[in-house]
């Protein structure tokens, strides 16, 4: 009835609950459960045959990775033994230094061989204290070392090692304490007690003689230091005022200077040189000799000696008059002052240093001051000084045939003095210390001149005291007022040639 044979298949199939597997061309039926059981097993034989293989490359692996570190211990074996080959038998050997710190050099061959990070100060070491500059000279040793000093003769001149409560250990990588390396400056001695390897200990020496231990050129500084003082003063003053008097009933104008042949006053009365006997000044107040003005008869009472930067100072020029009339006497002083002071302070010090050392050069002074405390009354001091610190560089070139020597300086120049009492109290009166420094950096031809300048202070200061309103009023103000112009200023000026000892050359140090 027009049904296939595939249609029927299925319909049976699905009656009996049926599977059908089609495989080249060849169909299986077979029950469900028959179907799970079987591809259960399928999977389970994938996975044992996967498996396998894993557990086979993993066996082809370990053994790859065995060949591979026996090839590498192999190949590390021999090139421990051509690099032992090559460096040579541990050699001990000590070098006397000639001009070169022993604990600088150490330092430097520390990082050259790898021997560890552990720093070592140099034997001779310059503390800058609070008073005082301190040269210390250590005698003892420091560097890398694996362990003690075994066999004499090193063991007699370097002693054993310190125990640790007195030198900490120093920072030693552990391959430098398997291979029984070390380096140690002996500052009693000025030498060097190396332990190496024979290349090694060769390729020191050379750069030791060659390049470390040498002579350096020594500079010759001179220097020459002005310190500039400028002052300038102006000042005008003015006294007048006036009393009663009376004179027989006559109007006298007196104009007079200076007058050197006044006398003191008597009681109350006014006595004038014969110069002028028909003058009679019995009834004027008494007078002042040098001035011819009555005592503490003015009215603006302004002399110069009132100003705070000319106190004390007479007056270089001055006027002074009088009227007096028949019942009034009017007096009247202008004083006027003018100064101009410079001081120039020259120092010309010279300094010899060697090169990429610090030379330094103060001049100047500790100022005491007293202090209170629980500990009673102590004696402190401050430094006021200036000071000039100089560290040079010396270049070499060649140009067109010709050697030319240039020097690089680092300069720092401190110029501090001495600046106003500060009252703390109880606690003591310490002076304040006016500071200023200039730094600088400098490539220059031997011979050459540098210059520094601008380390300068100035004060301008002016000053006007005056009747209030009345000294405001234009021209006539000038009797109801003084005034003062005060300038000051102080430049230090630093001059510097440097030029190498032609006497100290570099060269490896002699009979070694």
């Amino acid at each position: 009835r027009n049904v296939t044979w595939e249609q029927a298949l299925e319909t049976i199939l699905e009656a009996r609950a049926l599977q059908k597997i089609e495989k080249d061309g060849i169909i299986r039926i077979v029950s469900r459960e028959q179907l799970a059981k079987e591809r259960e097993a399928l999977a389970k034989a994938e996975e044992a045959k996967l498996k396998a293989e894993i557990e086979v490359r993993t066996k082809i692996a370990e053994a790859e990775m065995k060949e591979h570190q026996v090839q590498e211990r192999k190949l590390s074996q021999e090139a421990a033994a051509a690099e032992a080959q090559a460096r040579g038998p541990l050699k001990e050997q000590v070098l006397r230094l000639a001009y070169a710190d022993p604990g600088e050099v150490a330092n430097t061959l520390q990082g050259v061989l790898g021997l560890g990070a552990q720093p070592i100060e140099p034997c001779i070491r310059i503390s800058e204290g609070e008073r005082e500059t301190r040269v210390e000279f250590r005698t003892g040793g420091g560097g890398v070392t694996s362990g003690p000093i075994a066999e004499p003769p090193f063991s007699q001149l370097f002693g054993p090692p310190r125990t640790p409560e007195q030198t900490p250990p120093p920072l030693v990588p552990p391959e430098v304490l398997a291979r029984g390396l070390a380096i140690r400056a002996h500052c009693a001695t000025n030498s060097l007690f190396l332990r190496l390897y024979a290349t090694d200990l060769d390729r020191v020496k050379k750069l030791i003689l060659e390049s470390l231990d040498i002579a350096l050129p020594q500079v010759k500084i001179e220097a020459r230091m002005e310190i500039l003082d400028r002052t300038a003063l102006e000042a005008i003053g003015i006294q007048w005022g006036g009393a009663g008097a009376g004179n027989a009933g006559k109007t006298t104008l007196v104009g007079q200077g200076f007058q050197p042949n006044f006398r003191p006053p008597g009681t109350g009365a006014f006595n004038v040189s014969p110069v002028n006997p028909n003058l009679d000044l019995s009834g004027v107040l008494p007078v002042t000799p040098g001035t011819g003005l009555p005592l503490g008869g003015n009215l603006v009472n302004l002399p110069i000696s009132t100003l705070p930067n000319a106190a004390g100072v007479l007056p270089t020029a001055g006027l002074a008059f009088g009227i007096v009339g028949t019942n009034f006497n009017i007096n009247l002083a202008l004083e006027a002052l003018a100064t101009l002071g410079k001081t120039r302070n020259l120092a010309r010090p010279e300094i010899v240093t060697v090169e990429n050392h610090t030379a330094s050069i103060s001049l100047g002074e500790e100022i005491p001051y007293a202090t209170v405390s629980s500990a009673g009354t102590q004696i402190q001091f401050k430094e006021a000084s200036l000071k000039l610190e100089v560290i040079p560089m010396v270049i070499r070139e060649t140009t067109d045939g010709q050697e030319r020597t240039k020097i690089r300086m680092f300069v720092v120049v401190e110029n501090n003095s001495r600046g106003e009492v500060v009252n703390l109290g109880a606690s003591g009166s310490p002076p304040a210390i006016n500071k200023r420094r200039a730094r600088t950096q400098v490539l220059m031809n031997e011979g050459e001149r540098l210059i520094i300048g601008g380390v300068t202070t100035g004060v301008q200061q002016e000053t006007i005291r005056k009747v209030p309103i009345f000294g405001d009023i234009p021209v006539l103000g000038w009797l109801f007022k003084q005034k003062e112009n005060f300038d000051t200023g102080r430049e230090l000026v630093v001059f510097l040639t440097p030029s190498v000892l032609k006497t100290m050359v570099a060269a490896p140090a002699p009979g070694r």
